[in-house]
């Protein structure tokens, strides 16, 4: 269960001993931040446009929320998936944080990535009839499915990896050679 993607480039022995081996250092920080940018775009435009693969919200959501798109009510999870970069290492993801609800974002982002299966409590019933919604006494779980975020995105950076890649190999090659 994830709520972020990490990237990291290995550091070869020699980096950064020499100026030849800052400068690939440099470069590599460089390729690890593009890849990074590209995850982080397709993270977040996948959750803006809603994916094709994500099963529509359940008739009484849509009731509930005025609209049938997941995770657009107060663009709080949208914020809270970000980029961090330190040297060679870039994580993506949703790095803690409350919405404005006082939901825990990393807990959304596990959900809407895996789904869940949440037992229904009295509580949960009492805000459900609040609510105008009033459940089945025979309903015990409430399914969630996954709406994943982080696969997708991954899924097309990593589509783009020759291109990202080969953006970078001319300032790699000049670092590690002097070409």
């Amino acid at each position: 269960m994830a709520d972020s993607v990490r990237i990291v480039a290995k550091k070869g022995p020699a980096w950064g001993r020499r100026p030849e081996g800052r400068a690939f250092t440099r470069a590599v920080e460089d390729l690890v931040e593009d890849v990074a940018t590209t995850l982080h775009g397709h993270a977040t435009d996948g959750v803006v446009r809603g994916r094709s693969e994500w099963p529509p919200l359940a008739a009484m959501t849509v009731a509930m929320k005025g609209h049938n798109k997941p995770l657009v009510d107060s663009g709080d999870f949208l914020r809270a998936i970000e980029m961090r970069r330190d040297g060679t290492t870039a994580t993506v993801g949703v790095h803690g944080g409350r919405g404005s609800k006082g939901q825990e974002l990393g807990l959304v982002a596990i959900v809407m990535e895996n789904g869940a299966t949440v037992r229904v409590t009295d509580r949960m019933r009492g805000w459900f009839l609040v609510k105008g919604f009033p459940l089945s006494p025979a309903t015990e779980f409430i399914r969630i499915p996954a709406r994943p975020v982080f696969g997708p995105a991954m899924k097309e950076t990593d589509e783009e990896m020759d291109r990202i890649i080969g953006d970078h190999v001319g300032e790699m090659m000049e670092a590690a050679f002097g070409a």
